[in-house]
């Protein structure tokens, strides 16, 4: 029902709600005010600081939505993924990655290149190599089967083969059975591709 009100008149009841300790109020406030027609960058930015890395990454995550929806706004987006990107949750950085893979108009070849080769997070690094085969970056396929080759977990070894496969499509079944365990890498490739 609060989705439906206009933002103007719940005005009151939002800033309770990003004041609030209750996470899945917060959750819910993100995905209503990015539905609205009204600007709701400053909720947004405001909630990208919550102590719940769940909240952060929703609020970064529909702050970079409506950015590349709509021109406006780039400029505020940038600090905020450079600021989640830097975030000492996986979750967030994760997220992070993925609206940096959607803002088309940004330079981030470097970043991911860097992020899949020395994140800490396999989440985050999975990610990276999804972005760069996603952007097709011209580094990226040396990048990818330089991950394919490190001892890494499956996740990120098969985001890697599913993304340099953007590059080489005949070559990923055979990267695949390269795999000392590919069973587990053809398993979450068919989990993923369903």
């Amino acid at each position: 029902a609060v989705s439906r009100l206009d933002s103007d008149a719940v005005s009151g009841l939002a800033e309770a709600l990003v004041d609030s300790p209750d996470v899945e109020s917060k959750l819910a406030l993100i995905r209503t005010v990015s539905r609205s027609q009204s600007d709701p960058h400053s909720i947004l930015h405001r909630l990208r600081a919550d102590p719940s890395p769940a909240v952060r990454a929703a609020a970064l995550d529909s702050l970079a939505r409506r950015t590349r929806r709509s021109a406006e706004g780039l400029e505020s987006v940038v600090p905020a993924l450079e600021s989640g990107i830097k975030d000492p949750d996986e979750l967030v950085r994760a997220t992070s990655v993925d609206a940096w893979s959607r803002q088309a108009t940004l330079d981030q070849a470097q970043l991911l290149l860097t992020l899949l080769k020395q994140d800490p997070s396999s989440l985050v690094r999975e990610r990276a190599a999804l972005s760069i085969g996603l952007l097709r970056l011209s580094a990226g396929e040396a990048s990818l089967i330089a991950a394919l080759r490190r001892a890494e977990p499956a996740n990120v070894r098969a985001a890697a083969t599913l993304a340099a496969g953007v590059f080489d499509r005949e070559s990923m079944v055979a990267r695949i059975m390269d795999m000392p365990d590919d069973a587990v890498v053809r398993e979450i490739l068919r989990e993923r591709l369903k």
